[in-house]
């Protein structure tokens, strides 16, 4: 009778962890075109002033530091007025990914005004199906 007891706690466990297993399986990786779209449009609604396409793409913890500021995403819609007009364009794009988070750290090439530049990364986070930036740091770059 005991060694039924310990075959059903077993097959118990083993079903457990079978199960444990199959929740964390590996989801898809999203496609660099995926990931490159949510940076094109952060930067499109930077400079369209487009609060609510901005605060769609970034999480409801969002944070980001640039110029020995910490921004978030209220703070850079305030900013937004400032920057109508202007256009980035992001070059040497590296991306890293796991399960629910995506790195990515990239040269930020001002387009309209050219004259600034920056070193930027990413944190981008799978939320609910869709990808929102987390965090983003940026260091300018300035002309010598």
């Amino acid at each position: 009778m005991k060694i039924f007891r310990y075959l059903a706690l077993s097959l118990i466990l083993l079903q457990l962890s079978c199960e444990k297993a199959s929740n964390s399986e590996t989801l898809e990786p999203w496609a660099d075109s995926d990931i490159k779209s949510v940076i094109d449009d952060f930067f499109t609604a930077l400079g369209n002033a487009d609060s609510t396409s901005m605060r769609k793409l970034v999480s409801e913890d969002f944070h980001m530091f640039e110029h020995d500021v910490k921004w978030n995403v209220d703070s850079l819609v305030a900013l937004m007025p400032l920057t109508i007009g202007r256009k980035w364009e992001v070059r040497e794009l590296a991306i890293a990914q796991d399960n629910e988070l995506i790195h990515v750290n990239y040269f930020n090439q001002g387009v309209i005004p050219n004259d600034r530049s920056w070193f930027e990364s990413m944190l981008i986070r799978k939320v609910n199906g869709e990808l929102k930036i987390d965090f983003m740091h940026s260091t300018k770059l300035y002309l010598k």
